[in-house]
Protein backbone atom coordinates (compact mmCIF):
# COMPACT_ATOMS: atom_id res chain seq x y z
CA UNK A 1 0.00 0.00 0.00
CA UNK A 2 3.06 2.22 0.48
CA UNK A 3 4.00 2.01 -2.68
CA UNK A 4 0.88 3.65 -4.62
CA UNK A 5 1.22 6.70 -3.76
CA UNK A 6 2.71 7.72 -7.33
CA UNK A 7 -1.40 7.29 -8.81
CA UNK A 8 -3.29 9.64 -6.49
CA UNK A 9 -0.01 11.82 -7.30
CA UNK A 10 -0.26 11.91 -10.73
CA UNK A 11 -4.21 12.36 -11.09
CA UNK A 12 -3.11 15.59 -9.20
CA UNK A 13 -0.75 16.62 -11.65
CA UNK A 14 -2.79 15.88 -14.83
CA UNK A 15 -5.42 17.87 -13.31
CA UNK A 16 -3.08 20.87 -12.50
CA UNK A 17 -1.73 20.67 -15.50
CA UNK A 18 -5.32 20.98 -16.90
CA UNK A 19 -6.36 23.32 -14.88
CA UNK A 20 -3.09 25.38 -16.08
CA UNK A 21 -3.42 25.37 -19.71
CA UNK A 22 -6.99 26.06 -20.27
CA UNK A 23 -7.07 29.65 -19.77
CA UNK A 24 -4.41 29.56 -22.13
CA UNK A 25 -6.07 28.47 -24.93
CA UNK A 26 -9.23 30.72 -24.50
CA UNK A 27 -6.70 33.17 -24.28
CA UNK A 28 -4.90 31.69 -27.38
CA UNK A 29 -8.36 31.42 -29.49
CA UNK A 30 -9.50 35.35 -28.69
CA UNK A 31 -5.82 36.42 -30.17
CA UNK A 32 -6.34 34.04 -33.42
CA UNK A 33 -9.80 35.69 -33.42
CA UNK A 34 -8.56 39.01 -33.03
CA UNK A 35 -5.83 38.61 -35.69
CA UNK A 36 -8.52 36.86 -38.30
CA UNK A 37 -10.69 39.94 -37.61
CA UNK A 38 -8.01 42.73 -38.52
CA UNK A 39 -6.98 41.18 -41.38
CA UNK A 40 -10.74 41.11 -42.52
CA UNK A 41 -11.40 44.79 -41.52
CA UNK A 42 -7.91 46.18 -42.96
CA UNK A 43 -8.21 43.95 -46.15
CA UNK A 44 -11.45 45.29 -46.82
CA UNK A 45 -10.23 49.17 -46.36
CA UNK A 46 -7.45 48.93 -47.99
CA UNK A 47 -10.32 48.33 -51.01
CA UNK A 48 -12.58 50.57 -49.28
CA UNK A 49 -12.03 53.71 -51.01
CA UNK A 50 -12.51 52.26 -54.69
CA UNK A 51 -16.08 50.92 -53.36
CA UNK A 52 -16.63 54.29 -51.48
CA UNK A 53 -17.38 52.80 -47.98
CA UNK A 54 -14.84 51.50 -45.26
CA UNK A 55 -15.65 50.04 -42.06
CA UNK A 56 -14.00 51.81 -38.96
CA UNK A 57 -11.18 50.02 -37.66
CA UNK A 58 -11.76 49.41 -33.51
CA UNK A 59 -11.79 46.54 -31.15
CA UNK A 60 -15.68 45.78 -31.89
CA UNK A 61 -15.72 45.47 -35.20
CA UNK A 62 -11.96 43.30 -35.33
CA UNK A 63 -13.52 40.83 -32.88
CA UNK A 64 -16.79 40.99 -34.57
CA UNK A 65 -15.11 40.06 -37.93
CA UNK A 66 -13.30 37.29 -36.43
CA UNK A 67 -16.00 35.92 -34.93
CA UNK A 68 -18.48 35.71 -37.49
CA UNK A 69 -15.78 35.33 -40.18
CA UNK A 70 -17.08 36.72 -43.69
CA UNK A 71 -20.96 37.00 -42.71
CA UNK A 72 -19.81 39.65 -40.31
CA UNK A 73 -18.05 41.48 -42.48
CA UNK A 74 -20.92 41.76 -44.63
CA UNK A 75 -23.07 42.85 -41.78
CA UNK A 76 -20.75 45.62 -40.67
CA UNK A 77 -20.42 46.66 -44.21
CA UNK A 78 -24.25 46.74 -44.30
CA UNK A 79 -24.41 48.81 -40.76
CA UNK A 80 -21.50 51.06 -42.35
CA UNK A 81 -24.25 51.66 -45.33
CA UNK A 82 -27.52 52.02 -43.34
CA UNK A 83 -25.84 54.37 -41.25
Amino acid sequence: MAGNWWLPAGLVLVLLCVSLLRPWRWLGRLVYYLVLGFVLVGGFNLAGPYLGVAVPLNLFTVLLAGLLGLPGLAALIVLQLLV
